[in-house]
């Protein structure tokens, strides 16, 4: 399991992306709960505290970065790199 900052900067991008939108919270509950230590008061109160605006740099790219560096890997992405990279 990854770090408490780590944690945070995942639902700071995933909050970001979806401008505190309910589904990103609850995604983020889901992705949360696979922790041993997984407190649902502790991270709603977390994501109430994240700006919703990209201001910080946070995006849907930290995530996959942060899951990569767990050991996530899917062939798609590395695709999605290269066109994004091509624009």
């Amino acid at each position: 399991y990854g770090s408490r900052d780590a944690w945070l900067r995942v639902g700071m991008a995933l909050h970001a992306e979806v401008a505190g939108g309910e589904d990103g919270r609850e995604a983020w509950h889901e992705w949360s709960r696979q922790h041993p230590t997984y407190d649902p008061d502790l991270t709603d109160a977390a994501w109430a505290s994240f700006r919703s605006d990209r201001a910080g740099g946070l995006t849907a790219w930290g995530i996959i970065r942060e899951a990569e560096a767990q050991g996530w890997h899917d062939p798609a992405v590395a695709d999605l790199r290269r066109l994004t990279d091509a624009e």
